[in-house]
């Protein structure tokens, strides 16, 4: 059964734990989810680091790619049903933090996501006055979710 509601509660009076514990019970028990990643705003990260202090662990969501890693660090909280990893996010609103189980969200596009377009059936164009080339990416893609149910937003105390 695909859920059509995406979790909300109002946390505003709570500490950024707390509010973490609360979303993680209510997707997790009203909308039967396993949420394993919660994105928050750099400021509510950061309190959450001052209020755990030294009893939590500290991990990297981190790939690798040709020798070159690309990461960054993440404060990891025992959920109702497993780690869930903390990511301060420049990009979440301030006072928004969002609960989530990641393999119920795709990028779907049509076509390639980014493709070089060749309208023209040209796939560089010259420079008119200057020694350069172009090339021109584009792509049309969506964010969406086949299991809204399994995944919240929290207001959190700013």
């Amino acid at each position: 059964c695909i859920r059509s509601i995406f979790w909300s509660i109002n946390r505003t009076t709570s500490s950024v734990e707390e509010a973490i514990i609360a979303i993680d019970r209510e997707v997790c028990e009203m909308g039967d989810g396993a949420p394993d990643t919660f994105l928050c705003p750099p400021t509510a990260f950061a309190n959450l680091g001052k209020e755990v202090g030294s009893k939590v662990h500290y991990g990297e969501a981190a790939t690798e790619k040709g020798g070159v890693k690309f990461g960054f660090r993440t404060i990891e909280l025992n959920g109702q049903r497993g780690i869930i990893r903390v990511i301060g996010d420049y990009n979440c609103p301030p006072g928004l933090g969002y609960m989530l189980q990641l393999d119920t969200w795709k990028l779907r596009s049509l076509g390639a996501a980014p493709e070089a377009v060749e309208e023209d059936g040209l796939m560089m164009l010259r420079g008119a006055s200057s020694d350069n080339y172009e090339v021109r990416y584009a792509y049309y893609a969506e964010l969406t979710c086949d299991a809204p149910g399994y995944n919240g937003v929290v207001t959190l105390p700013v």
